[in-house]
């Protein structure tokens, strides 16, 4: 199988460092999510982030960086302002699996054995024309059968003193990264990855 990387940078764990911070507050809106901590007034600014290791193979992760120039502040929201949060950075994973579709003769007369060898697929990649599934989740849902694997960052959990939970993921939708709070929902996540608490 071949394997590849799109994981945290140093810009984006500098950032989400940043959160251990007493929070002014955060907001969600259009798939970007803003976190302001109280002291310094520093806007952390998380969105998805995409890649394409290999054609076909396109996966996403989350990235942060702080906000440059004039910021805009953002909505207080308690919670948070405590301070000496725990800040927990998780890794998904994304694969790909090759659907081959069945030769034709047209198929057969068109390659000959020296151009056949030089394709994508006699590379291990995928063919032009062949099909591709993409699916993204944990390493504990890979199939046996995936001919690529990603491993990402996919996921920041943030807790507070408190005991609060606020959990930053990537969303179903490409370029979205959506905001958790519900504890249910959020244990549900952690033990399906193996977290048990």
């Amino acid at each position: 199988m071949r394997e590849h990387q799109h994981t945290a940078d140093d810009t984006t764990l500098n950032a989400l460092r940043h959160l251990r911070q007493p929070w002014r507050g955060w907001e969600s809106a259009n798939g970007v999510v803003r976190v302001q901590t109280a002291d310094d007034g520093v806007v952390v600014r998380m969105t998805a982030a995409h890649a394409e290791p290999e054609p076909g193979f396109r996966v996403r992760r989350i990235a942060a960086d702080f906000e440059k120039g004039a910021v805009r502040p953002v909505r207080a929201v308690a919670g948070f302002e405590g301070g000496s949060n725990d800040v927990v950075i998780l890794e998904g994973e994304s694969w790909l699996t090759r659907l081959v579709r069945p030769a034709t003769d047209t198929d057969t007369d068109t390659y000959d054995d020296d151009a056949r060898a030089a394709t994508p697929a006699a590379l291990g990649g995928p063919e032009a024309g062949d099909d591709v599934l993409v699916t993204h989740g944990h390493p504990r849902e890979r199939p046996a059968r995936a001919d690529a694997c990603c491993a990402t960052t996919d996921a920041v959990l943030i807790a507070s003193p408190r005991g609060l939970l606020w959990l930053a993921r990537v969303g179903p939708a490409a370029d979205v990264v959506e905001i958790v709070t519900e504890g249910g929902v959020i244990q549900d996540f952690l033990r399906a990855r193996g977290y048990e608490g």
